[in-house]
This record gives structure tokens, sequence and C-alpha cells, in this order.
């Protein structure tokens, strides 16, 4: 017992002492815990990860067989008012506006260059919206994967260059560089890809003072793959048409008008174009872009007419000349660039148009600012006239990656009369004047690699 009391009083003292050093100061463990790293590190070691992924990719590409790219355009579209395209409401959508493969090779042989070239583009197909039928980038469009181009290639010498395959059409300026689009591009004329033969390729004279483009086509269909969009801009129906021209009138696209079945009506054929541009070099800092280019080819329908809805076809031709010019340079950091379009279409197998297509562009660093306005005038009885003005803004980023905002206003004026109620003056009438299309503004995230 006595042994027993001892020993509970030796453990009380030393718990005392053991409360008392706690009170006075926090207890002090023999090691330290690990301290969890710096934000610096952290993200360091994330980029060294980074950094070490992108390695072995480039890794894994350089052992394929051909070279590969990929790319991504992420599109955000919001309507700013109630126009044809939004009439009921202004709900603007997100989506993958297009995923894109590239593939090529060349070999090298003492007899010149040998390769091939492909791009495959896709699109979401299953984000579809209330109402809507599918997601196809447009409506005569049968698939949300197709090839963008798709050619092999023979390059006997560094001047000339012979493509086979699904090719993209070359008149006038090639591209204004804006993402919504010019009036050409709605109506199937620019970053439009055929099938068929294309002998193009450039030269430099003068020491370099002096460049030559030129280019010789031949396609024998069209690919049915572009831009073309006629929503809100035909007129009648070929249904009802009284004759041929009305329906070669009703649509201002060649390959992207459908009847009121949703059914395709026509496919472009046996189109030859050719184009030659100079390029002068005055000073270091400037030069001067002047070209003429030109087309014929002939489009091929068949829809249904009257009551009886009897089959009808029509295979006719049409032609088009274009004058271009584009002036550039640098003033110390800063790139600019102005350029201008003419291209005049007519035959019976197209509305005969007058196209004119004008941009300003500047660039620093990584900002682009730029303005382009695409006019078209329709000339038919009464003319239709169409315009479109886009300002906008692209910043690359680095790594591939790229974001634009732009803004597109797109108007259009009928004198026979529009029934579109939310433009009208009168709820109940129709207007003569000028309304609006689209107006919208449009951001994309762009990635390349």
């Amino acid at each position: 017992m006595r042994i027993v009391v001892m020993t509970l009083a030796a453990m009380l003292v030393c718990a005392q002492a053991q409360a008392h050093a706690q009170g006075t100061a926090p207890p002090t463990p023999d090691s330290a815990p690990p301290q969890s790293p710096a934000p610096q590190a952290e993200m360091s070691e994330v980029k060294s990860k980074m950094h070490s992924m992108y390695e072995d990719f480039r890794t894994f590409k350089e052992r394929l067989p051909f070279s590969l790219g990929a790319g991504v355009y992420l599109f955000y579209y919001q309507p700013l008012d109630n126009t044809t395209f939004s009439p009921t409401d202004k709900n603007g959508y997100f989506q993958v506006y297009a995923f894109y493969l590239t593939l090529d090779k060349e070999v090298l042989t003492r007899h010149g260059a040998i390769g091939g070239h492909a791009e495959i583009r896709m699109r979401d197909g299953g984000h579809i919206g209330a109402g809507g039928a599918n997601q196809y980038l447009r409506g005569f469009f049968s698939s949300n994967i197709w090839f963008q181009e798709l050619y092999a290639y023979y390059r006997p010498t560094s001047w000339l260059n012979l493509k086979a395959g699904k090719v993209y059409r070359k008149v006038g300026i090639f591209w204004d560089d804006s993402f919504f689009g010019n009036l050409q591009y709605f109506d199937g004329n620019k970053l439009a890809p055929h099938w068929g033969l294309s002998l193009e390729g450039q030269r430099d004279f003068a020491g370099g003072k002096l460049g030559l483009d030129y280019s010789v086509q031949y396609f024998y269909n069209g690919s049915g793959t572009n831009g073309s969009l006629d929503y809100g801009r035909t007129l009648g129906s070929p249904e009802t048409a009284t004759s041929v021209q009305a329906v070669r009138d009703f649509s201002p696209t060649a390959e992207g008008a459908v009847d009121a079945t949703g059914t395709r009506m026509a496919e472009l054929k046996h189109v030859i174009d050719a184009r030659v541009a100079a390029t002068l070099h005055p000073a270091k800092a400037l030069y001067v872009t002047a070209g003429v280019s030109g087309l014929n080819g002939r489009v091929a329908r068949v829809w249904k007419q009257g009551l009886t809805m009897t089959p009808a076809t029509d295979e006719s031709q049409f032609s088009q000349v274009a004058g271009e010019l584009t002036v550039g340079g640098t003033v110390g950091p800063v790139g600019w660039r102005l350029l201008g379009e003419y291209l005049h279409q007519f035959g019976p197998a197209m509305r005969e148009t007058d196209y004119v297509l004008a941009g300003a562009k500047a660039t620093w660093r990584g900002l682009a600012a730029y303005v382009n306005c695409s006019y078209a005038r329709y000339d038919l009885a009464p003319a239709i006239q169409e315009l479109i003005i886009q300002p906008g803004l692209t910043y690359t980023i680095g790594g591939g990656l790229a974001v634009l905002v732009e803004y597109d206003e797109w108007q259009r004026r009928d004198p026979r009369g529009v029934a579109f109620p939310l433009q009208a003056a009168n709820p109940s009438g129709t207007t003569t004047g000028f309304y609006a299309i689209d107006r919208s503004l449009n951001v994309v995230l762009a990635y390349s690699y």
C-alpha cells in the first residue's frame, strides 16, 4: 500500500511539472514536420511536368512517318439585337466551331519533291439547340467530319507546284484575316475547296524586289464543303418559280442552295480559274501587291416544280473577273496592311453581282487590330444590296494559343419589301430599307499545335 501511494505521488508531481511547462511556452517537437512547398515551387514543378509532356509528345511526333498538326476553335456567339439570325431571342451559344488535324508528308528526289497534305475537320455533333435538327457547319453538309483539303503534289522546282485532289480555289485575295467571314465567303467564293488540279507557284526577281504569284486551276466538280449561307437571303422558291432564270436567281450561292425539303439542289462543275499577282518591294519596310484573276464554271441544278412536283434540271455557265490591291509594311515595331478587291460576277447560272472587299489591319507584338468591310450588289430587278462591317482584335498569347474578339454588323436591303415585323416600323407591314441580318459579338479561343 505504501508503494502504491508513493507511486501516485510521483506521477502527480510529474504531471504538474509538465502542465507548468506547457503553460509558459508551446511544446517544441523533437523534429519539425515537413513544410509544404512554396507556391513558386509548385508552379515550377507544374511547368516542368508540362514541358516534359510537351517534349515527350514532340519526340513521338518526330518518330511518325508524317508531320502532324492539330488545333481547335472554341466559339462563343452572342446576338446583340433581334435580327434575321436571332428573330425572337438573344440567347447566345458556346461550342467547338471546329477541331482539325493536319497530316503532311514530303519526299525529296533528284527530280523534285513529291508529297501530300490532308486537313480533317470535325465538329461536336451532340450539341443541338432547341428547335435544331443538327449541328452541321451548314445545312447542306451531310456530316460533322470532312476533309477541308486533301491533295498530292509534285514540285519539280521551287517556283512550280502541281496539286491533285481537294484544293482551295484561287480567285482574288485569298482571305481578309477575319473569323466571321465576308460576303464572298457566305456566297461560296472564298475558302472554297474543290476537286481537281492546281498548277501554282511563286518566283522572285531583281534580288527579291519583285515577286510573282501565279496559278491555273481546273476543278471537275465542287466539294460541297464551303461557307455558303443563304438563310434569309433567297428569292421566292424553286417550286413556284415561273422561269428557269428565277430558279438560278433563287440563291446567291452555287452549292449552298436547298429546296423546300432541305435537299441540296445545285453543284459546281468544270471550273477553270487563273490568277497572277505581282509584289513590289520599293523599300525594305514597304510592299505593294496588285493582281488580276478570272473564273469560268458551270452550275448543275435539280429541283421539283409546280403542283405536280415535276422534276426539272438545268446546267448553265457563269464567269468572274477580279482585281486586287494590297499595300503593307512596318513603321518601327508596328506592322500595317491595307487591302481592296473588286469582283464582278456575270452569266446566266448565277446572279449578276458586284462584290467589293476592303480592310485595314495593324499589328504590334502579339496584338492585332483590324476592320473589314464587304459589299455586294445583286443586279436583279430591283437590285438587292448587302453590307458587312467587322472590327476585331486578336491577341496571340503564346504556346499556340490566341484569342479573338470580333463584332459583326450585317445589313441587307431589298426594295421588294421584307416581311420582318421585328425590323419594320409598322409591326404588320414590311421594310424596304436596310435591316440587320446579324448584329453580334463573336469570341474565339484558338489553339494550334
